[in-house]
């Protein structure tokens, strides 16, 4: 008996509420990683939206001194016209979250022209294009989200 309880007497190891404090520390670490985790989830779609855009507007600055004009602008023109890939005609193909993007030219200037984009899910990616693309719009323009649609006006430099 006495051999026993020196080897419980020199036994190293953790006791119960070691582990539970080691428990608890992990639960709240976890508790404070997993909301960036899950916003930058989502965010990267919102990246790639924002790319889509940047790519129509570069195609579409491209395509005026080729038109004369942007009356005639739209995705299927710009495909046309080999200024975006050709799986980007119906518009859906470019839209990560599988909704439609389109160009078109500003009725009351003709040297602007506004990118679409709709069936975003969440308001954070959204409100996330509006403040990162705001630098991007054409003078007295913002871009606007609402209701899962984005909008951006650009102007031809």
């Amino acid at each position: 008996m006495k051999k026993l309880q020196k080897t419980f007497k020199n036994a190293k190891g953790f006791t119960l509420i070691e582990l539970m404090i080691v428990i608890a520390i992990m639960g709240i670490l976890a508790a404070i990683a997993y909301p960036p985790i899950v916003e930058n989830l989502g965010s990267g779609k919102a990246t790639a939206a924002m790319d889509q855009v940047r790519a129509i507007r570069t195609a579409a600055t491209k395509y005026a001194p080729v038109n004369g004009d942007m009356t005639d602008v739209s995705i299927q023109e710009l495909v046309d016209n080999g200024l975006l890939p050709e799986d980007w005609a119906d518009g859906s193909s470019v839209n990560p979250w599988a909704g439609d993007v389109s160009v078109s030219v500003d009725s009351s200037d003709v040297t602007r022209f506004a990118v679409s984009t709709d069936n975003i899910p969440e308001d954070t990616d959204g409100a996330n294009m509006v403040r990162t693309m705001e630098d991007e719009a054409a003078s007295n323009t913002t871009p606007s989200y609402s209701g899962g649609s984005f909008s951006i006006t650009f102007a031809i430099n």
